[in-house]
């Protein structure tokens, strides 16, 4: 008896059939409180959906529809196995699954709701005029008071910069934006292919800059320009030894075109800056009252400029395997030391001491020899590293707020008796020291990640230590801390609020002064929200600088 076989015919996994099956079949067995999930966000969308219709029916009438199409359009191709690049973008960012779809929906509806309120205060029931400013000068229904960005202009800007300056800030506002547009203009042209200015002209106009600036923003006292000649004789001779030190230590290579340029450069340059002082082109300007954005602006570049180079050294110097000073010779000096100070300043002390805690700390000599033997015992007698670690952990220790008073009082001691120190330098300095204790950690970090093989394939290669660190070391380190560092940088340009504890009005220092005057009495918010604007635009331009820098990076490395 024959056996009749039959053929169950296969269904095809492209047919829209099947995959319709397929997505069914997937709805089945998932937990209850996915269900749970999808029911909220689709009634908190009704919600939202049918107060935005009563508001203004066509705009959210039209996000509906653009969401259902292309909802469509992406189950069509999951059912068809066809899909473009839109519906590829679409299905990847917005509707990978039945939660993401409906939560798209919703924050489309949440964002159209704030910029809703936001339109409304800040534009339609906006005020602009300079009189209608103070709460109860308002009529009823006006949002926004706008009027005091006009008013209180001058003071956002500059602070209590006296007007005769103001053309000098606005030169050095010049000078860094077209600074700016001429680089973008050679970056465009260099991806055209068309030859410009060489970048490496541009560079050195960007490190010129800064002295033309302090020009204008700091002026230079009026003084004879001969008076300091031995000053710069000695300074020129002080340099080439310095320079024939270095060669000897294998830093830097020997080359006499290279000495005499930089021994000429800089006493040139003080007699020129000694003859517009002499001039008095331009006048000394009182730094205390830079103020505003002004006061923003130059702490947080003045700052991540300084703190780079010092950063960079301190993460080498921290890392330092220099060969230390034996433990025979350092002890002996702190025991002579200790023996000297309990003999001169201990009987005086104990003489004087008032209770039993004074008369224990009469014997501070005695840590002298315990600090020495630490010494050797953790930095195994590395002064380099030692001292660069210790700066770097007491510094990392303490608050911001405490090294900018500690700079105030400090600072001074550094110069001459009767030297009066503006707290802005004073600040400058605080700002600068505290960024770049924590810009050696990032940078040590990077050097921490560079293969083993790179340190010994520059020394195969007979590189010195200054070739090592330009050529090897330092770009590879950069490269891979970049995202750290601009979050520093970052950092540094938010954190310049602080300074209104010292004494200076920063952006935020006079917005909030601002409100104590009686016209503008209450007017917090619109002044709150524009140094809101300025923060994220000069934060945002950091971040997505540094992205564009790490894709150019990365491709360049493929």
């Amino acid at each position: 008896m024959a056996t009749r076989v039959v053929a169950l015919e296969e269904p095809n996994p492209r047919s829209p059939q099947s995959s319709l099956t397929a997505v069914i079949q997937s709805m089945r067995g998932r937990s209850p409180w996915t269900y749970l999930s999808w029911l909220v966000l689709t009634g908190l969308s009704a919600l939202l959906i049918i107060r935005q219709m009563r508001e203004s029916f066509p705009l959210p009438l039209a996000i509906l529809l653009a969401w259902l199409i292309g909802i469509s359009t992406v189950v069509w191709g999951e059912l068809n196995h066809r899909h473009t690049k839109t519906t590829s973008w679409l299905k990847a960012n917005l509707f990978s699954s039945t939660a993401n779809a409906l939560l798209s929906l919703f924050v489309c509806f949440v964002l159209l709701s704030l910029v809703r309120v936001v339109w409304d205060y800040a534009v339609v029931r906006a005020t602009f005029d300079p009189d209608l400013t103070a709460p109860e000068a308002r009529p009823e229904g006006v949002g926004a008071a706008w009027g005091v960005l006009i008013g209180a202009s001058k003071l956002l800007l500059t602070g209590t910069l006296e007007m005769e300056f103001l053309p000098r800030v606005w030169t050095a506002f010049g000078i860094v934006t077209g600074l700016g547009v001429l680089t973008l203009a050679v970056h465009w042209a260099n991806r055209l292919g068309r030859k410009t200015l060489p970048r490496s002209w541009l560079n050195g106009l960007w490190l010129v800059s800064p002295l033309p600036i302090y020009i204008l923003l700091a002026g230079i006292p009026r003084r004879d320009p001969f008076v300091s000649l031995p000053a710069i004789l000695a300074g020129t001779a002080l340099f080439i030894g310095v320079y024939f030190a270095l060669d000897t230590l294998r830093i830097i290579q020997f080359r006499i075109r290279t000495m005499l340029l930089w021994a000429c450069v800089w006493p040139i340059l003080y007699l020129v800056w000694g003859f517009l002082g002499w001039t008095g082109w331009f006048t000394p300007i009182n730094v205390d009252h830079w103020g505003g954005l002004l006061l923003t602006l130059v702490i947080a570049v003045f700052s991540i400029i300084v703190s780079f180079p010092l950063g960079v050294g301190l993460a080498f110097g921290r890392r330092s395997t220099a060969r230390g000073i034996p433990l025979w010779l350092p002890l002996p000096i702190a025991i002579v030391l200790a023996v000297w100070a309990l003999l001169t300043s201990t009987p005086q002390v104990l003489t004087s001491a008032r209770n039993g805690t004074e008369k224990i700390l009469a014997f501070w000599p005695l840590l002298i020899p315990l600090a020495a033997w630490l010494f050797q015992r953790f930095f195994k007698g590395n002064v380099i590293s030692g001292a660069c670690t210790i700066y770097i952990e007491i510094v990392r220790g303490v608050p911001l707020i405490t090294v900018l008073f500690m700079a105030i009082i400090i600072v001074p001691l550094f110069f001459q008796e009767g030297a009066q120190i503006k707290n802005t330098w004073a600040v400058l300095a605080g700002f600068s020291l505290f960024n770049a204790a924590y810009l050696a950690e990032v940078v040590r970090g990077g050097l921490q990640a560079i293969p083993l093989g790179q340190y010994e394939a520059a020394d195969a290669l007979g590189l010195n230590s200054f070739q090592k660190i330009r050529f090897i070391l330092l770009p590879q380190a950069l490269q891979i801390v970049i995202p750290a560092l601009v979050g520093l940088f970052v950092g540094v340009f938010k954190s310049s609020s602080l300074v209104g504890i010292v004494g200076l009005f920063d952006l935020m220092g006079i917005a909030a002064s601002v409100t104590g005057n009686p016209k503008w009495q209450g007017l917090r918010t619109e002044l709150y929200i524009i140094a809101a604007v300025v923060y994220f635009l000069g934060s945002y331009a950091m971040t997505s600088y540094s992205w564009r820098l790490e894709r150019r990076l990365a491709n360049a490395k493929r």
